[in-house]
C-alpha cells in the first residue's frame, strides 16, 4: 500500500516533509528537555527552572494568531508565496535565538534566557501553522496519511537529536556549543525554503488591510461550522483520543506502582517506544491509504482503544522487562495508527484558503479539550481501580468511533 502510494508522490516530497518535519520538532526538543537541563546544571533551582514551561504556551494558543499566517503579506517575502515567506520568517527567528543562547551565560542571564525561550516558543509555535498549511495544502486528501506519517518521523528525528544526540554533545562541547550547531541546522535549512512548490490555493480578495484581517480571522470558522455534521464532527475529534490521552499521563506512575524501576521504564520507552511509535505512524498511513479518512479514523480508533486492554494483561503478569517491552509496544503501536489517522482527518476537513488557520484550530481545541479532561485521571483510577481505569479508556472511545460512522454513513448518502 504504501509502495503504490509512494510511486505517486515524487520522493522529492516526502524527504522536503521529512526534513521539515526535524525543523519542527528540533525547537520542542530545546523547550522541553534542552533548556531545563543547561538551567539545572548551572546551577539554578528547580523551581525556577521549570518556569521555563511558560515558553511552550503558544503551542497550545497558536490559532490565535493563525489567521495572520493565513493573510499578512510578508514585504519582500510574499513572492515567495504565503506559506514559504511565513516559513522564512519564523526559521530566521529561530536560528537568531539559537545564536544568541550560544553566547548567553546561563549563571548569570536568566531573565534574558527566560526572554529568548519565549521567542522561541512563538517562533517555533509560527513555523508550525505555516509548516502544516504547506503540508495540507500540497498533498491531496487521499495523501495527507503517508504526508503526515512523514511529518511525524521528521519531528520525532529532530526532538531525538536534541534530547538524545544534544545531551551527549553537550558533554563534549557546553550547551552553547550545542546550541550554535542548531543554528546552524537552521540556517541550512532556510536556505532550501525558496525552492519548496508553494501548493496553490486562492487568495483573499479583499480592500484594504483592516478587512483582510477581519475576513481572515471569521471567515475560517464561519465556513467549518455552516458544514452539514460540523458540531458533530467536533465533538467526534475532542472524544476521539481521550482514552488514549487519559491512559498516556497516568501509565508511568502504572509502571512504578508494579514494581517496575524508572531506568527500566525509561531505557524501554525512549528506545523501542519510540521505533514501536514510527512503525505505528506508516502502519495508520498504509490504512488512511487504503480505506480512506473516516474509514481509517474508525479502524485505527478501535485499534488505539484495544490496545489498552494490555495494559490490564500486564497488572497480572511477573515484573520481568519482557512484558513491559509488550506493552509498551503494543501501545505506542496503536496510538501511533490513531495520532496519524486523526491529525489526517483534520488535515482533509481544512478548506486550502484557510487550512493554516483551521489546522490550528481543530488541533488547539482537540488539545485543550483532552488536557482538561486528563486532569481527572488520577481521580478516576482512585475511584474504580487500575483495571476498571484501562476498560474505561476503551469504553470511552465509542461514542467517537459511533460519531463518525455516523458520519461516514451520511456522506455516502450524498455522496461526498
Amino acid at each position: 500500500m504504501l509502495e503504490d502510494l509512494a510511486k505517486k508522490i515524487p520522493p522529492r516530497k516526502h524527504i522536503e516533509i521529512i526534513c521539515y518535519g526535524i525543523v519542527s520538532g528540533t525547537p520542542f526538543a530545546v523547550l522541553y528537555t534542552a533548556l531545563v537541563v543547561w538551567l539545572k546544571e548551572e546551577g539554578h533551582a528547580l523551581a525556577v527552572v521549570t518556569t521555563i514551561a511558560a515558553s511552550r504556551l503558544p503551542y497550545s494558543f497558536k490559532f490565535v494568531w493563525s489567521p495572520l499566517v493565513d493573510s499578512i503579506k510578508i514585504p519582500y517575502l510574499y513572492k515567495l508565496g504565503r506559506r514559504r515567506s511565513w516559513m522564512i520568517v519564523s526559521i530566521i527567528l529561530m536560528t537568531l535565538v539559537m545564536c544568541t543562547l550560544g553566547f548567553t551565560d546561563a549563571k548569570n542571564d536568566f531573565n534574558i534566557i527566560y526572554t529568548l525561550a519565549l521567542i522561541l516558543g512563538f517562533a517555533a509555535a509560527t513555523f508550525d501553522i505555516a509548516f502544516d498549511a504547506f503540508r495540507i495544502d500540497s498533498f491531496e486528501s487521499h495523501e495527507q496519511g503517508i504526508a503526515v506519517a512523514n511529518a511525524i518521523l521528521g519531528f520525532r528525528i529532530g526532538a531525538a537529536f536534541v534530547s538524545s544526540v544534544g545531551l551527549y554533545l553537550s558533554t563534549l562541547v557546553r550547551w552553547e556549543g550545542v546550541f550554535c550547531i542548531i543554528a546552524i541546522i537552521f540556517a541550512v535549512s532556510v536556505t532550501y525554503v525558496p525552492f519548496l512548490k508553494e501548493p496553490n490555493y486562492q487568495d483573499i480578495k479583499t480592500q484594504n488591510f483592516v478587512e483582510r484581517i477581519k475576513i481572515s480571522a471569521i471567515a475560517p470558522f464561519t465556513e467549518f461550522l455552516t458544514r452539514k455534521n460540523a458540531l458533530l464532527i467536533l465533538l467526534g475529534v475532542v472524544l476521539y483520543k481521550v482514552g488514549d490521552v487519559l491512559l498516556g499521563f497516568i501509565s508511568t506512575p502504572f509502571y512504578l506502582e508494579l514494581g517496575y524501576t524508572k531506568t527500566q521504564v525509561a531505557a524501554i520507552a525512549k528506545f523501542f517506544g519510540l521505533i514501536a511509535t514510527l512503525v505505528g505512524t506508516y502502519i495508520g498511513g498504509a490504512i488512511i491509504k487504503k480505506v480512506g479518512n473516516i474509514s481509517g479514523l474508525i479502524i485505527c480508533g478501535i485499534l488505539m482503544s484495544i490496545v489498552n486492554l494490555s495494559y490490564i494483561w500486564l497488572h497480572y503478569m511477573p515484573i520481568e522487562s519482557i512484558y513491559l517491552f509488550i506493552t509498551i509496544c503494543i501501545e505506542n503501536i496503536g496510538c501511533a495508527t490513531g495520532s496519524v489517522a486523526l491529525a489526517a482527518y483534520l488535515s482533509s476537513l481544512c478548506n486550502k484558503n484557510y487550512s493554516a488557520t483551521q489546522y490550528a484550530l481543530f488541533t488547539s481545541f482537540a488539545a485543550f479539550a483532552n488536557s482538561t479532561i486528563s486532569i481527572k485521571a488520577g481521580s478516576l483510577v482512585d475511584f474504580i481501580g487500575w483495571d476498571y481505569f484501562f476498560f474505561s479508556t476503551v469504553v470511552i472511545s465509542i461514542p467517537s468511533l459511533l460519531i463518525f460512522w455516523y458520519i461516514e454513513k451520511c456522506n455516502k448518502k450524498n455522496n461526498i
